[in-house]
């Protein structure tokens, strides 16, 4: 099992059921069905499954990643990477789109919306 360390929430994404998260890519780790611990800094956030992997380079970044999975625009989302990585070349450097899933046990905890298109 891989932990998946955060230590800032962006887009409050670790409230949701599914999320997305970029990484320097890491073929060992960043693979479909591997299992997670999430946590926020030191708080464990619970289990999850690596349900999906897209693998691209910092310049094909576009604004549905950069908005969905940070909440900044991509000139934004750019910079902090480059700060986050001052020394990686991104333009040789892949990153990876992860798509996350909670354990479905932690879902269920979460309030049912009844009706949603009524």
């Amino acid at each position: 099992m891989i932990d998946l360390k955060f230590s800032y929430n962006w887009n409050h994404k670790l409230d949701c059921t599914a999320f997305t998260t970029i990484r320097l890519y890491n073929p060992q780790k960043h693979v479909k069905g591997n299992q997670v611990n999430i946590f926020l800094n030191d708080t464990p956030k619970g289990p999850g499954k690596i349900f999906d992997v897209v693998v691209f380079l910092l310049e094909n970044l576009n604004s549905f990643t950069s908005y969905l999975d940070t909440g900044y625009s991509v000139d934004q989302t750019k910079s902090i990477f480059r700060k986050i990585y001052p020394k990686v070349d991104f333009s040789l450097t892949r990153l990876a789109l992860i798509l996350v899933v909670k354990d479905p046990a932690e879902a269920k905890q979460k309030v049912e919306q009844k009706e949603l298109f009524v």
